[in-house]
């Protein structure tokens, strides 16, 4: 079970969130999709984590942070359409991981969780909120994963 983290662990959230209908431009050369390189989950008896790279990125990726971070990434299956996905990555002095922890979808409340970073879910749930909070899910997260 998940427990809360100790308030001696400082972490900086941030989310970038835009508004209503907007997209980030995908004429950016940092914002196309790439081709997706899928871990092999089957092997291991896990289901894949979200391909990323089949949605828009709603969400500019850029870690505005010089410390630890945690940023929500915003996806949508139509490049007009409203955020179907939030992918939460880990960043350190104004890097992201290239993996992310969590992600959650919002119309089914639907949560998966990658603690090692291979692309694999190691943990799935429901949140009957319909709200995530990151936070609560970094002890589940090795030392070194969730430290600079």
């Amino acid at each position: 079970m998940l427990t809360r983290l100790r308030t001696t662990f400082t972490i900086v959230a941030v989310i970038a969130v835009g508004a209503p209908g907007s997209a980030v431009p995908m004429d950016q050369p940092s914002l196309r999709p790439k081709p997706a390189v899928g871990p092999n989950c089957r092997s291991a008896g896990k289901p894949a984590m979200h391909d990323l790279h089949a949605l828009f990125l709603r969400t500019d990726p850029r870690l505005e942070s010089s410390g630890r971070a945690i940023k929500g990434l915003y996806y949508a299956s139509r490049v007009d359409g409203p955020n179907e996905l939030v992918v939460f990555q880990m960043g350190c002095a104004g890097l992201l991981d290239p993996k992310p922890f969590l992600e959650f979808e919002f119309g089914t409340t639907i949560y998966l969780l990658d603690q090692d970073g291979d692309g694999c879910t190691d943990g799935a749930g429901l949140l009957d909120s319909g709200q995530i909070d990151p936070v609560e899910f970094l002890p589940a997260l090795p030392v070194a994963r969730r430290s600079c």
